[in-house]
C-alpha cells in the first residue's frame, strides 16, 4: 500500500450511514472465482450468474473441490484448510460496490515435530461510492487504509477472511467495518449439501460423536448465549425456547414444530404427511453459582401421517431424508447454497419443489442427473455463459492429472440459447450433442 493519511480524516459513523443506502440493494453476489493454485487446479477462473449455476463434469474432475471452494469462500472462513496448500480469489458485487478477497496459504518450513509450517496471507480491496478499503494481513500483522488512513497492528487472524468482522476495544473502526462486510455474509457459517446424508446425519446426532446444544443464562437476565454444532446455526434456521424456560420444567421434552424448525408448508404438504416436527431428549441442567447451563441432545425428527401414525426419522426413506435436510439447510442459509448432487434420491416433483424453495438465493449445484439441468430457466445468451461451469481433467506430461474449469464461451451460449428456442431438445441433450457435458 502507498496511500498517505488524509488531510480531513473519515469517521466510521460517517461511513455507516452512507453505507446504509447499499443495503437497499439486497445481498452482494459472488461474482468470480480464480484459482490460482489448489491440489491439481492451476490458474483456472469461472464467472458465476446471480443466481442458479450448475458445474458439470465426468466423475473425478473436480466438482466437489470446487463447491468446498466456493463454500470457504461464501463463508469468508478458510481455516479448515490450515494444513492445505493454496491460492484462492474471489470477488462479490452488488451493484456498483465490490469487495475482491485473495486467500493465501503457503509451505513456510518444518515444525519440531516433523510436521509442516504454513504462512497465510489475506488480502482485501473493497469499494463503494467513494469509499475505499484495503487489508494485507500475513505473519500475524494487519496492516489497512480506509481512503488513505493507514493503521498497523498486531492480529492473530488464522485464515479467518472476515476478519474484519473482529471487535477490538481499541479500534473504533471493528463495529464501521462489520456493517460494511454484511452484505457479502462474512462469518456465516456455510458447509456443502452432501451429495448422501451426512447433513442428516449431523442433524440428528448419527456421526458417532457427542455433539450437543449448550445455552446458558445468568440468574436475574433476559439474555442468553448458545453454543450449538456447526449445522446448527441456532437463531437461524430453528426458534428454541429460551433455556429460561427450559430450566422451570426439565422433565418435559424440547418439541419443535415445523413453524420453528422454519420448514415451509410447501415440503410439509409434498410429504404427504399431517404434520412434522422435532424433539430433543430430556434436557440437562447444570447450576454453577448465578450461571444455569442447559444442554440439548438426542434430536429426532417425527412426521405425522393423516391417520395418526407416526413415524420417527430412523423409518424414512433416503429421498424424505433429503428432502428433509435440504429444507433445514435452506433454513439456516437465506443468501447462498451450495450442493452436491442436489437430485439424488428424490422425484422430479420434489426437485422442482427444491428450485421454488431456494427462491432468490444464489447457488452453486453440481448434477450429474439431466432432470436438474432441464428445470434451469434459461433467460439470456449472457445468463447461460455464466451459469455453466464445465470440469476437465485429463494426464499430465509427468503422468499426474491436470484439472480445468471454464464456462460455457458466448458461441456455446448462443448456440444453445438458439437450439433451445426451437424447442425440439432439452437443454441437456443440446449440451451432451454439442460435447459440453
Amino acid at each position: 500500500m502507498s496511500e498517505q493519511l488524509t488531510s480531513e480524516p473519515l469517521h466510521p459513523g460517517a461511513v455507516v450511514e452512507r453505507y446504509s443506502r447499499v443495503r437497499e440493494l439486497g445481498r452482494a453476489r459472488l461474482a468470480w472465482l480464480h484459482i490460482h493454485s489448489l491440489d491439481d487446479i492451476r490458474d483456472q477462473r469461472a464467472r458465476f450468474d446471480r443466481g442458479i449455476n450448475i458445474i458439470l463434469g465426468k466423475n473425478g474432475v473436480g466438482k466437489t473441490t470446487l463447491l468446498e471452494v466456493l463454500a470457504r469462500c461464501l463463508s469468508w472462513d478458510f481455516t479448515p484448510w490450515a494444513d492445505r496448500v493454496f491460492d484462492v480469489e474471489y470477488r462479490y458485487e452488488l451493484g456498483e460496490w465490490f469487495w475482491n478477497v485473495r486467500v493465501k496459504n503457503e509451505r513456510n518450513g518444518t515444525r519440531e515435530d516433523g510436521r509442516p509450517k504454513f504462512r497465510s496471507t489475506i488480502e482485501l480491496h473493497a469499494r463503494f461510492e467513494e469509499f475505499e478499503l484495503r487489508i494485507e494481513a500475513a505473519d500475524r500483522k494487519l496492516r489497512r487504509s480506509i481512503n488513505g488512513q493507514l493503521s498497523e497492528f498486531d492480529y492473530e487472524m488464522g485464515l479467518l477472511a472476515g476478519f474484519v468482522l473482529s471487535r477490538r476495544v481499541d479500534d473504533p473502526w471493528a463495529n464501521a467495518l462489520g456493517v460494511i462486510m454484511a452484505p457479502c455474509g462474512a462469518g456465516r457459517n456455510l458447509v456443502r449439501f452432501d451429495e448422501g446424508l451426512d447433513v442428516f446425519r449431523s442433524l440428528v446426532f448419527e456421526s458417532g460423536d457427542s455433539r450437543e446444544v449448550r445455552m446458558q443464562f445468568e440468574a436475574g437476565e433476559a439474555s442468553w448465549q448458545a453454543d450449538a454444532p456447526s449445522y446448527f446455526g441456532l437463531g437461524s434456521w430453528v426458534s428454541l425456547p429460551r433455556p429460561q424456560e427450559i430450566a422451570r420444567a426439565p422433565e418435559d421434552l424440547v418439541r419443535l414444530s415445523s413453524d420453528e424448525l422454519k420448514i415451509s408448508v410447501a415440503v410439509v404438504e409434498s410429504l404427504g404427511v399431517a404434520s412434522l416436527d422435532a424433539s430433543f431428549g430430556r434436557p440437562e441442567i447444570e447450576r454453577k453459582g448465578s450461571i444455569t447451563e442447559v444442554r440439548l441432545s438426542s434430536l429426532a425428527f417425527f412426521m405425522k401421517r393423516k391417520n395418526g401414525d407416526i413415524l420417527k426419522h430412523t423409518s424414512w426413506s433416503w429421498g424424505q431424508k433429503r428432502l428433509v435436510a435440504f429444507a433445514l439447510y435452506l433454513a439456516a442459509n437465506p443468501d447462498y447454497v451450495v450442493a452436491d448432487e442436489l437430485v439424488n434420491g428424490m422425484h422430479h416433483e420434489w426437485i422442482e419443489l427444491c428450485l421454488r424453495e431456494i427462491a432468490d438465493r444464489q447457488c452453486f449445484f453440481t448434477s450429474q442427473n439431466p432432470i436438474l439441468v432441464d428445470f434451469i430457466e434459461l433467460r439470456s445468451v449472457q445468463q447461460i455463459s455464466d451459469a455453466f461451469v464445465l470440469c476437465h481433467a485429463e494426464e499430465a506430461s509427468d503422468g499426474g492429472v491436470v484439472r480445468t474449469l471454464r464456462n460455457l464461451t458466448t458461441a456455446e451460449a448462443q448456440r444453445l440459447w438458439d437450439a433451445r428456442s426451437v424447442g425440439l431438445q432439452s437443454t441437456s441433450e443440446i449440451m451432451r450433442f454439442n460435447g459440453w457435458w
